[in-house]
């Protein structure tokens, strides 16, 4: 069968593997809505889970980068970007898809890092995005 947006969004949340660490995001507000994130590291890969609690509005985020391991900070960075909303990986809100698999990354790209850099993403009402930072070294 068809997959829904809560499949692509816990396929995202099961690629939080490693060591979980800060993440800060600009909209972190103590209320039930905002933006959220969540983020992890391993050996070689740096992944954010963002997340919009909002319903009824798109949200701006901005993902601030710090205490990144050397080898994120020597040399091109490999990053992908994957996002659940309602355009992307969603067979509710776009049934002529064929979202049997997971898509491709919305962006891919490589990359030099520093600490202190910040990513702006944007993100729809109850939208979801993976980030993936590989320090590879090589270009995607």
């Amino acid at each position: 069968g068809k997959v829904n947006p809560l499949y692509n969004a816990l396929l995202m949340w099961s690629k939080l593997t490693g060591t979980r660490v800060e993440a800060v995001t600009s909209d972190a507000s103590s209320s039930l809505t905002g933006v959220r994130g969540v983020a992890v590291k391993d050996g070689t890969e740096v992944r954010i889970l963002v997340f919009n609690r909002d319903l009824y509005s798109a949200k701006s985020a901005q993902v601030i980068l710090n205490n990144l391991p050397s080898q994120f900070l020597s040399g091109p960075v490999t990053y992908k970007r994957y996002l659940v909303d309602r355009q992307h990986n969603n067979y509710a809100a776009n049934p002529a898809a064929d979202l049997m698999k997971w898509e491709a990354p919305l962006e891919q790209s490589s990359m030099l890092l520093s600490n202190g850099q910040q990513l702006e993403i944007l993100l729809e009402a109850d939208a979801v995005s993976l980030l993936v930072f590989s320090a590879t070294g090589t270009p995607p």
